[in-house]
Parts: structure tokens; C-alpha cells; sequence
């Protein structure tokens, strides 16, 4: 784990998107760190297992897994707070922690949009299938979806996943608006992007909400 500012009096774990999103974001989360520093934010992070270093098999993860690791990395690190983006907002409960949520999405949705690739993918080299087909191939074992290698717990789990109802979560939409911050969608971009003003109005807004007693339940009410 890459980490800013560690003994800082807050410290934020940053749970990134899940699969092609999490590179499309890198840039981002690298900014926005960057940005944090400026208002005394601490942060890290996760390499989430079977994931960019980590020498564990991508097919062998699940939600579950991914779970636990996001747990005992805040443990580690001795968190203060979380920062979940995406499909990350799926594994970002860890008790007792707040929790700022940007544009949550549910499972299923990162899971169509993977399948939908892989077909267009497949078509382009002659191949004609759907979403049937792998979800039966699933049930047999590990499918590659866009180049990821999802395992039937995977699959499964991330069809009725959605982020976890905690008591102390802030969802940051982007947009203009209450609890909104001007940027573009760079988890749906062809290439990795970066938004160097976006990343700085995220660390802001995050350090001017950190003691904000009107963190409320939220689910998946972003799902794009």
C-alpha cells in the first residue's frame, strides 16, 4: 500500500473501483491523495488480493474475501475513515468507521457492463454469445470477462450485491448540487483519465464534511 501523511489525525483508506474501472481511476486517486495533503489528510490505498501486486489468483476472490482484506487493512492502518469509489462502495463496511461513498453503484450493474464488453469482444472476432452463456460457464468455474478471470462466488455475489446499509455514510455524487462535485465520469472512459480540479474539490469537500453529524444510511442510489 502506498501511504500519505500516516500519522496524520485523519486517516483515510481508499477502497478503489472494482476491475477495468480501478485503472480508468488510478490517476485520479493518485491526484486526489496528492490533493489531501493540503488539508491534513492522511490516506492509503488497498491493493485489494488478486489484484495490480498482489500475487494471489483474481479467480480464486470474492466479495467476501475482499471483505476481510479492506477490514484488516483499515485495522493496519489505523483508519479514521473510508473512501469507497464505485464498485468499492460493495466491500467498504468495516464497524464503527464513516464511510464517504463516490457514485456507489450495485454489482449487478459492473457485472453486465463486463459481460456486455466481452461480447462485444467476441463478436468483433466472430464469435457470437450472451449473457446466458456465461453465466452457465460460471457455474462451471472461473470465465474471463474483459480480461478478468471472475470465479462462481464472484459471479454469484456480484449479481445481488449492493453497498452495505451502515449508519454513518456520506454519498458524493458528481454533478452540481448538494453533496456533489463538479467532474466528469472517468470510470467510463476507453482509456485511464485524470481530473486534477475534481481530485482537489473531492479532498475539500471530504475535509469539510469529516465531523458532519448528518452522515445518513445510504444504499446504491447512484448507479451508473
Amino acid at each position: 500500500m502506498v501511504i500519505s501523511l500516516p500519522y496524520a489525525e485523519t486517516r483515510i483508506l481508499i477502497i478503489p473501483p472494482l476491475f477495468d474501472e480501478m485503472n480508468r481511476m488510478r490517476r485520479f486517486i493518485c491526484q486526489f491523495m496528492t490533493s489531501s495533503i493540503s488539508f491534513q489528510l492522511g490516506s492509503t490505498v488497498l491493493d485489494l488480493p488478486g489484484c495490480n501486486e498482489s500475487l494471489q489468483l483474481l479467480a480464486n476472490q470474492d466479495l467476501e474475501i475482499w471483505q476481510q482484506a479492506v477490514a484488516v487493512a483499515a485495522t493496519r492502518f489505523q483508519a479514521t475513515h473510508i473512501l469507497s469509489f464505485r464498485g468499492g462502495t460493495l466491500i467498504d463496511h468495516v464497524p464503527n468507521l464513516p464511510i464517504f461513498r463516490v457514485a456507489p453503484c450495485k454489482g449487478r450493474s459492473l457485472l453486465s457492463t463486463l459481460m456486455r464488453t466481452e461480447i462485444i469482444t467476441q463478436k468483433e472476432m466472430g464469435n457470437i454469445v450472451n449473457s446466458d452463456h456465461y453465466f452457465a460457464q460460471s457455474k462451471l468455474g472461473p470465465i474471463c470477462l474483459a480480461g478478468n478471470m471472475l470465479g462462481t462466488n464472484m459471479v454469484n455475489a456480484l449479481q445481488n450485491a449492493q453497498p452495505h446499509n451502515a449508519p454513518h455514510v456520506h454519498t458524493i455524487k458528481i454533478g452540481n448540487g448538494d453533496n456533489m462535485i463538479s467532474g466528469s465520469a472517468l470510470w467510463l472512459r476507453a482509456e485511464p483519465g485524470e481530473d486534477e480540479h475534481m481530485a482537489n474539490m473531492l479532498a475539500a469537500h471530504i475535509a469539510a464534511n469529516l465531523h458532519n453529524e448528518n452522515f445518513t444510511s445510504a444504499g446504491a442510489e447512484n448507479d451508473g
